[in-house]
């Protein structure tokens, strides 16, 4: 029932109700698309009367230009801070992740006390409270490190941490945590640490070392889809079953392990990389360029 005197046409109501309604969801959909589904504001904005549609109000704010630079070049985003995080394990281990860490073939582990790390006071570690008590076992600790990251090694480092026992945020627990963040920014590489805080019993999963437990964990699930080259890799600690030393888990742990044992008197005895880290750092070096060389000749 459509009039159609000359010069006119006129809709009925009913199709200019269904009409009105296909706009007015073309308009909301539009604008969901635009934020998403919790975009409540934006979906009171679209249903609300306005001198103009929703379409234009909503293109408008979609194409304004970028904001530039002086220079008028795009400014650059700005990325979040990749942060170290820290997690509890079955309650018995303590486990930092550095998303610095890439997954890497060739570990370089290490025991925490008395071997990065040795105390001002002479007090065990897992008496001290004062972070300042805290310093490098010798002068070549962080610049060591260092050299190992530059090599391509990965610094992880496998610690019993007794004194934390299942108290994952107690204040011991505390102590490790901010320890291993400040010796970690005072090196100046990325780090990764597994802390073994049970025993016995109350450690199902055998972290403690000698067990290998922290390894297996470490190998699961803090290196990607990499299986480190154990001929590669190595751990260094001062419980080596020597005259005076308190056990020999580190030395236990190793073998363990798989890999070769060092005490920090023989790795921090001077500036020297072992010999066997240079040849696998030289060796991934050619491996690299001939990779490079393969794909340019390969056009």
């Amino acid at each position: 029932n459509v009039d159609c005197n000359p010069g006119t046409i006129t809709a009925p109501a009913s199709l200019s109700r269904a009409i009105s309604a296909v706009n007015l969801a073309s308009s909301y959909r539009f604008t969901r698309r635009l934020r998403g589904p919790t975009g409540d504001s934006l979906h009171r904005a679209a249903l609300a009367p306005s001198t103009r549609s929703s379409h234009t109000r909503y293109m408008h704010n979609f194409f304004k230009p970028v904001a530039t630079s002086a220079g008028g070049e795009p400014a650059p985003k700005r990325s979040r801070p990749s942060v170290p995080t820290w997690k509890a394990v079955h309650e018995s281990m303590l486990v930092r992740d550095d998303p610095g860490c890439r997954p890497n073939h060739r570990i370089a582990a290490f025991d925490l006390d008395d071997t990065l790390q040795k105390t001002r006071s002479g007090k065990p570690g897992y008496m001290v409270t004062d972070l300042g008590d805290f310093v490098p076992w010798n002068a070549r600790v962080p610049s060591k490190l260092r050299a190992l990251h530059d090599a391509g090694y990965k610094v992880v480092i496998f610690s019993n941490q007794g004194g934390v026992k299942g108290a994952m945020e107690g204040k011991r627990a505390d102590v490790v945590r901010a320890r291993l963040d400040a010796f970690a920014k005072e090196v100046g590489i990325p780090v990764q640490a597994l802390c073994a805080t049970q025993k016995g019993e109350k450690d199902p999963k055998n972290y403690r070392k000698p067990k290998s437990g922290m390894w297996a964990h470490f190998d699961s699930s803090l290196n990607g889809s990499v299986s480190p080259d154990l001929p590669a890799c190595f751990y260094v600690g001062d419980a080596a079953g020597r005259e005076g030393d308190h056990s020999d888990s580190d030395k236990g742990f190793a073998v363990a392990v798989g890999v070769k044992f060092f005490t920090p008197d023989e790795f921090f005895a001077d500036d020297d990389l072992p010999d066997f880290v240079t040849e696998s750092a030289e060796k991934k070096k050619g491996e690299a360029a001939e990779e490079v060389g393969g794909a340019q000749g390969g056009g």
